[in-house]
Order: C-alpha cells, then sequence, then structure tokens
C-alpha cells in the first residue's frame, strides 16, 4: 500500500498488487483491509524534521482503527526489541502502543519483536568495497554464530516475561510466526559465518576487516 500512485507503478510492472491510501485515511485503509484475509501491518515512519512521537502515534491510532471492520482473519505486527511504555523513545514507546492496541481488539495477531535486520548492513557495504573496512559497534574479533547466541539471549529474557495467555513461539522457529501471515509453511534458515570480516568479504567480492568503534569514554 503507498499513498503516491506514481510509486504504485514499478510494482504494478512486476503483476504486484498496489493498492494507494493515505494513512491518515482510515476508511481508505479500511476499504483496502477488506480486499485481503491476512495483513502485514508496519507503522510507516515520521518525516524527522517533525514531531516524530506525535506523527507516529498518530499512524498507529489511525492503522488500529482501520482494523475495525475490515473483516480480517490474521494479522502479523512488525514491532521492535525493547519495546515498552513511554514518550520520546522512538519507536519502542510507539510500537509498544501499537502493540497495546492490538491487544485490545478481536483479531488474532502475532507480533515480531525484530532486534536488527541484515539490510541494515548495506550502510557498511559501501565502505567494505571501497577501503576494506567493516565499521562496527560489535569486537572485532566476534565470531560466534550470531543467530544461535541470540536466541539463548532472547530465550532467557522471555523465560522471565509475564506471558499470560499470549502464546509463545520459540526464538529459534522464527518461521512459525511469519507462517501466520501467509497461512503457508515458511522456514527460517542461516548459514555459519565464521566472522564479521568473511560476512562482509563475500557480498562484496574483496577482503574486507572489522574496525570495531569504542565507547565514547566519561
Amino acid at each position: 500500500m503507498t499513498r503516491n500512485v506514481e510509486k504504485a507503478e514499478p510494482f504494478r510492472a512486476l503483476r504486484a498488487k498496489v493498492a494507494v491510501a493515505d494513512v491518515h485515511d482510515v476508511q481508505a485503509m479500511r476499504n483496502v483491509f477488506r480486499t485481503g484475509k491476512r495483513l502485514f501491518l508496519l507503522n510507516p515512519p515520521a518525516v524527522p524534521a517533525t514531531d516524530t512521537d506525535h506523527a507516529e502515534k498518530e499512524t498507529v491510532r489511525q492503522l488500529l482503527a482501520a482494523l475495525d471492520g475490515s473483516g480480517l482473519e490474521m494479522i502479523v505486527a512488525q514491532s521492535t526489541y525493547g519495546a515498552q511504555p513511554g514518550d520520546q523513545l522512538g519507536d519502542l514507546n510507539t510500537l509498544y502502543e501499537l502493540e497495546q492496541g492490538l491487544a485490545a481488539q478481536s483479531i488474532p495477531y502475532s507480533i515480531i519483536r525484530a532486534a536488527y535486520y541484515m539490510s541494515n548492513w548495506d550502510m557498511v557495504a559501501e565502505p567494505a568495497r571501497q577501503d576494506g573496512i567493516v565499521p562496527t559497534m560489535s569486537p572485532a574479533n566476534l565470531t560466534t554464530r550470531c543467530r544461535s547466541s541470540a536466541a539463548r539471549t532472547i530465550s532467557r529474557t522471555c523465560d522471565a516475561m509475564p506471558w499470560g495467555s499470549t502464546t509463545r513461539v520459540s526464538t529459534s522457529c522464527s518461521g512459525a510466526v511469519w507462517s501466520a501471515a501467509p497461512g503457508r509453511s515458511v522456514r527460517s534458515w542461516s548459514k555459519d559465518r565464521s566472522s564479521i570480516s568473511a560476512s562482509a568479504t563475500r557480498p562484496t567480492g574483496r577482503p574486507a576487516t572489522a574496525r570495531s568503534t569504542p565507547p565514547a569514554s566519561g
């Protein structure tokens, strides 16, 4: 879904179905939702020059309002790791309100609290390609299996949380969460990555060395 007709055309050229609607037009969004049964819900980012906290909370309210009477059978919402109540916390408090709003309505839903996207590595692809340097906040000699390590860390956190009636999906089976959206099986998989440097070397086609950014002093 997009509010810009021109941006819809390239996707239509790929034979994708594209709906044109503004996130602030509740009825227009509801009409779009009525054309499907399963929804992947992602709150759009606000313009950085504006009051992003206010603007993004407003779009959350509009999206939640559009769900009423939509006829949807399932919702999968993208949240963020560390979502929590508060103000001026960026995605943390904005997406927490989205989670709470979904919990207060009747359509079955799943929430994905993602910590980091592989696409975020795009920002370091160019320096890796040009200079052979990968800027990273992680230790330069990191050699663990990132997914396995993250799964153990998240599992420990999940074990301490009061889940109530919420259905918990194992962190080792993220595919189960994604399967809920399209209504068909989705597999998740990973490969060993011996180091950050090796991970950057493969896609850039040249040797790359990780350079760790030290924490600020004081």
